[in-house]
């Protein structure tokens, strides 16, 4: 599955030219990409930097509720409630 907001955000320079500003191989671009890795916490601000675009946006399924481990239990038990309007 592809980070489609990630390769968008690319526009049509090419993954050698992202990659070298990144600091990192076209290579590994490429698999972060297709989601195969995930980039540490530096590379990710480096990436909102460089593509002015929020983190949950170029990265989608790094920062989703279900993803975090004690909230993946939690939301599977139970349903989360809106406050009840008065």
């Amino acid at each position: 599955m592809i980070r489609r907001e990630l390769v968008n955000a690319r526009g049509n320079r090419t993954q050698s030219e992202v990659a070298e500003v990144l600091g990192i191989t076209q290579k590994y671009l490429s698999k972060i990409g297709i989601r195969q890795r995930t980039p540490s916490a530096n590379l990710l601000a480096k990436f909102a930097e460089y593509y002015k675009r929020p983190l949950d946006v170029l990265f989608p399924n790094v920062f989703l509720l279900s993803n975090t481990p004690n909230r993946r239990n939690k939301c599977a038990n139970h349903s989360i409630h809106q406050p009840s309007a008065k």
